[in-house]
């Protein structure tokens, strides 16, 4: 399989026994709610996206830049996978973009001077914003649009503006949906039943990336191939859950080994973060459920947290993430032979140096009981990529359900909503 999955946890025969039947029936209620067409996010990698094949198209052709109005899952997520495929110069390289417009991100921050900094980058005479909101009432994304969408009156006028407008968002309801229908604006929707951090295989992540050169249907059919019988993500997360209820593991650092994944650590880190954590009532008690996901990377994170990682507070689980087969390689050249400390490195190649950093990584920690476990994957292109997110997003309905809670609900989200609200005198 194209995703490969390792552990070391260290777990007895006895301990798995403890949960088997938990774990069981963990399985039996995601896969039912499956097969009932119960969760939206599992019907994704089957969904037709011809619309959003038409629509990035159109965008391409038509626009210079492109700026992605979103937070959350509808920014994380393409923001991972925009990193994990694209260079991080995308937006300087024209041959690199191959025909692909601009890409920038904003609506994650009402911060002024991050604002600022794209705001001045825009081509507004050749610029397009989407804007992804299932209800339009987020105040960071509908403010955003607000000053964005008066850059563009500014500058191309009434008409065009409504033509460089695309909303993402509900197809029946909610504060942007009427907008859109009032203003005309393109649309696409999302589906009621995929909550934000489980959307970029929406429309919501798909369209900016299939405008960015992605090839979403790779994407989508790594997904598909993670399939919802495949017993893999089912035990990540019960290692995961082992750990929190029988060592009182509750932090999870997810640490791959390139930087290109270094975003897919964040979208990770929401994923896990608002689906686990939760307050609920258990024999008249409340009880917390608090796993904390750290996105860490290496090697840069051997030389900022492994001494932490290592002899700290054994209360802490380690997922690696490695790519086998890169696009490109270096092999070093014989220098400064008379000194040990660097002639030892000719003839390796970087991948070869970054794979054995992991290694060492694993093996220093292993040596102190922390448990690790390695995802591997072949190579990194859409359809890899599409099997890690689901993987994880898998994994993460599993542990939910193992916890049990409600893994699709983020209360605790709304309430802050609801004072910034008061706050701001709406």
């Amino acid at each position: 399989m194209p995703l490969h999955f390792s552990e070391q946890f260290g777990f007895s025969d006895q301990d798995f026994a403890d949960v088997q039947s938990k774990r069981e029936q963990a399985a039996a209620t995601v896969r039912e709610m499956n097969s009932k067409g119960e969760l939206g996010f599992t019907k994704l990698p089957y969904a037709n996206i011809d619309q959003i094949i038409s629509l990035a198209n159109e965008l391409r052709s038509e626009f210079a830049d492109v700026v992605l109005i979103g937070i959350g899952g509808s920014d994380l997520g393409s923001r991972a996978v925009h990193r994990a495929l694209n260079s991080p110069y995308f937006n300087l390289n024209e041959q690199r973009r191959n025909g692909s417009p601009r890409l920038f991100f904003t609506g994650d921050t009402t911060d002024p001077v991050a604002l600022s900094e794209v705001i001045e980058e825009v081509d507004w005479n050749h610029a397009c914003v989407i804007l992804v909101s299932k209800s339009g009432n987020t105040v960071e994304q509908m403010s955003t649009f607000v000053l964005l969408r008066q850059r563009l009156l500014d500058a191309v006028g009434d008409n065009q503006t409504k033509r460089a407008i695309i909303t993402i968002t509900d197809g029946e309801k909610g504060t942007l949906h009427d907008v859109t229908i009032q203003e005309g604006y393109r649309t696409l929707a999302v589906p009621g039943d995929v909550g934000g951090r489980f959307s970029v295989l929406t429309s919501a992540g798909l369209l900016p990336l299939a405008v960015a050169g992605i090839d979403i249907q790779g994407l989508l059919k790594g997904a598909a191939d993670m399939s919802i019988d495949d017993d893999r993500p089912l035990a990540y997360a019960t290692l995961q859950y082992l750990a929190y209820t029988k060592r009182e593991q509750r932090i999870h650092v997810f640490m791959p080994y390139t930087y290109s994944l270094r975003e897919v650590g964040f979208w990770f880190r929401q994923l896990w973060a608002e689906s686990l954590g939760k307050a609920y009532a258990k024999d008249g008690q409340e009880v917390h459920s608090s796993p904390t996901p750290i996105a860490s990377v290496g090697p840069t994170d051997q030389h900022s947290q492994v001494q932490l990682y290592r002899e700290g507070l054994n209360d802490k689980t380690y997922t690696f993430v490695v790519v086998k087969e890169v696009r490109v390689d270096y092999t070093l050249p014989e220098a400064f032979s008379n000194f040990e400390g660097v002639a030892y490195l000719k003839g390796h190649s970087m991948n070869e140096i970054l794979h054995a950093e992991q290694r060492s990584t694993d093996q220093s920690l292993k040596e102190v009981g922390r448990p690790t476990c390695l995802i591997e994957l072949d190579r990194m292109d859409a359809y890899h990529v599409g099997q890690l997110l689901f993987f994880l997003e898998l994994a993460t309905a599993y542990a939910g359900e193992m916890v049990g809670i409600n893994t699709y609900d983020q209360p605790g989200v709304e309430r802050g909503k609801e004072l910034m609200y008061q706050i701001l005198g709406r």
